[in-house]
Formats: C-alpha cells, sequence, structure tokens
C-alpha cells in the first residue's frame, strides 16, 4: 500500500487553520491519530506567547528553545530543526507534525518555569535554564 507523502490546501488566505487542515488531512490519510480539536484554533496574544519563550532542559546536552516568531511560538530541540507549534489554550501548545503537546507551568514572575512534553509514549519535564 502506497502511504501519501503529502497533501495540499488551497485557500485565498493564509490562516492557522489552512496548516491544520493539511495536517489533520496527512494524518487521516495515512491512518494516524490526529486530534480533529486543532482545527479550531485559539487566538492568543503576543504577550502570553511572550511568557512561554526561554530554553529549557529537557536532559543533559538537550534543550528545548522556545522562540517567538511574528505571532506564532516556534519550538527546537538541540540538533533539530524549528517548528511551528499551535495553541489549544493560553499554556498549551501541540506540534501538528508530531504527536506531541507541550504544556507550560507559569512561576510567580508570570513566565514559564518549566514545559511538560507529552508524546504517546513517554511524557517529561524541562525546567527553563534562560
Amino acid at each position: 500500500q502506497i502511504q501519501p507523502l503529502g497533501v495540499v490546501v488551497l485557500a485565498n488566505t493564509a490562516t492557522d487553520v489552512v496548516d491544520l487542515l493539511g495536517y489533520a488531512l496527512l494524518r487521516m490519510l495515512r491512518g494516524e491519530p490526529h486530534d480533529a480539536a486543532l482545527l479550531r484554533p485559539v487566538t492568543v496574544s503576543p504577550e502570553t506567547l511572550d511568557r512561554c519563550t526561554g530554553r529549557f532542559e529537557v536532559e543533559p546536552g538537550v534543550e528545548l528553545t522556545i522562540t517567538r516568531e511574528g505571532g506564532a511560538l516556534i519550538a527546537q530541540f538541540t540538533g533539530q530543526w524549528k517548528i511551528r507549534i499551535y495553541p489549544s489554550s493560553e499554556t498549551t501548545f501541540h506540534f501538528v507534525v508530531q504527536n506531541v503537546q507541550l504544556d507550560f507551568e507559569m512561576g510567580p514572575d508570570g513566565r514559564a518555569r518549566n514545559v511538560v512534553i507529552r508524546t504517546p509514549d513517554e511524557t517529561t519535564s524541562a525546567d527553563r535554564i534562560e
């Protein structure tokens, strides 16, 4: 059986919904689990996004860096490519390429003090290092 390598979604405007729909369709076609709830993106203020930015130590030698580019959060693990993450609340974000969820826990200063990384196989907590 041939597995689809990609899908194309045509739209007259670029929005988060278009990206999310494309990834959901690809997962559906591959028979993989998908989260249809992500097709309803949540709008998060730039100030709220900034509270989640920083560097977090996953394990010795492996960091997760969260940056903001425009109105989006970008995640990058040490030695990996940058991936946009999508909000489902002010503190929960999802990778749509992989089945990964990030739950940010805020500290007393209002900034993320750690992030809980959830995959189907494991849950890991990463503390802020910067």
